[in-house]
């Protein structure tokens, strides 16, 4: 996975069972400010629903949101009661009204690629086809890449 990430020719992650980025390249850090370049906890969902960095470079913010949830919920149902999970989502229905009131419309969506735009601070408009692999032989994580649209 690290080297699929690596050698990408753009912006690329893998994801963990809970959405914790565990590899990124250059160009990803440089996408995600607040994210990716941050010594926290690194989770997509904290960052989409906890960072003003995100919500201010997403044009499409609520449109991402409620999608990104959904891809989680479809995640998140094969792993009913893991406790990590489990506690990523009690914490962001506490933090974000936002995250709570998505989350309990229920919607499962399978991970789907597909254009990605952003407002970047540094680089102004981008577009983005996004790709997401599923490794064979680690089926809780996944590859994510965007090329350039």
């Amino acid at each position: 996975m690290r080297v699929l990430v690596e050698f990408a020719p753009g912006p690329a992650y893998g994801l963990d069972r809970t959405w914790r980025a565990t590899c990124w390249n250059a160009a990803a850090e440089r996408l995600f400010p607040g994210w990716l370049d941050d010594l926290g906890e690194r989770n997509l969902l904290r960052y989409m629903f906890l960072r003003a960095e995100a919500r201010a470079m997403l044009p499409d913010w609520h449109e991402r949101a409620r999608r990104l949830i959904a891809e989680f919920r479809a995640d998140h149902a094969g792993r009913h009661g893991d406790p990590v999970s489990e506690r990523i989502v009690t914490d962001l229905r506490g933090q974000s009204t936002e995250f709570a009131s998505l989350w309990d419309e229920q919607v499962v969506q399978g991970r789907e690629g597909g254009l990605r735009r952003f407002d970047h601070p540094w680089d102004g408009h981008l577009a983005f086809r996004q790709f997401t692999w599923i490794p064979a032989d680690r089926p809780d994580t996944k590859v994510v890449v965007l090329h350039p649209a």
